[in-house]
């Protein structure tokens, strides 16, 4: 199996899904596409005019919440560690890192590979239909599906008062968050943050990915389709994150 992956930007949470990954022998990691952060790869104004949606006053909140829980939480999971393991062990690798570079001639090389997978691990860009192909682009959505497609999973369920979370890893169609499921993980949430959810979201995906992804290739795994009428989250506006964060949800 070649594995291609396509992530955002290397923070705690997906270096946890890629430690995994590197640690199985039997994955031939070809190569992995970084996104810039919070906004694809559209530039600076596409990613401070979506931050300045949340509402300045919002933003200053979040950010103070980072400052002081931020290493707390990823001290209470052991994983403080993580991020350096991870870019550690990629730069020892070989494998190829393109961070930001031309996205299509990207995918148009996966989709050549007879051999190839391509993992989407909290990746925030839409792959265009003329690169979905008998190439299996697996997703790993940190939400519960068909519930909660679209954006920002965690931050809904949280906002609708949902005792158990989890998440989805499914097969790219040409819809958002519309393929067939492969296998869903749930768990209890405890403290009403979203990078803690998203922590243990990454903690359960780096001890069984890579078996999935295995099952996957080797056809073991039959997907079952999602019904057509579950909803779509987008994006909350700055009214739904002031509501959010007056509920006592957290981001950090």
């Amino acid at each position: 199996m070649n594995l291609y992956v396509c992530t955002s930007e290397l923070k705690t949470p997906n270096a946890l899904v890629l430690n995994g990954l590197l640690k199985d022998e039997s994955i031939k990691l070809k190569s992995i596409y970084f996104s810039k952060a919070s906004g694809g790869d559209k530039g600076l104004l596409f990613k401070i005019k979506r931050l300045t949606g949340y509402g300045i006053k919002n933003l200053f909140k979040i950010y103070l919440q980072k400052i002081k829980r931020l290493r707390s939480i990823e001290s209470k999971w052991d994983v403080s560690n993580e991020l350096s393991q991870c870019l550690s062990k990629l730069k020892s690798s070989g494998v190829i890192t393109l961070n930001g570079e031309d996205f299509h001639p990207f995918l148009k090389a996966v989709k050549e590979d007879k051999n190839g997978i391509l993992l989407l691990i909290y990746f925030n860009r839409i792959i265009p239909k003329r690169f979905i192909g008998p190439t299996p682009i697996i997703n790993v959505h940190p939400g519960l599906l068909p519930d909660y497609r679209g954006a920002q999973p965690i931050f809904w369920a949280l906002f609708n008062n949902e005792k158990k979370l989890g998440l989805s890893v499914h097969r790219v169609d040409a819809g958002i968050d519309t393929g067939p499921i492969y296998k869903s993980y749930f768990f209890e949430n405890t403290d009403d943050s979203i990078h803690s959810n998203l922590i243990k979201s990454s903690l359960k995906l780096r001890d069984e990915l890579p078996n999935l992804l295995h099952q996957i290739y080797e056809l073991e795994l039959t997907p079952i389709d999602q019904p057509e009428s579950k909803a779509y989250f987008s994006r909350p506006d700055a009214s739904q994150v002031s509501t959010f964060l007056g509920m006592g949800k957290r981001y950090y």
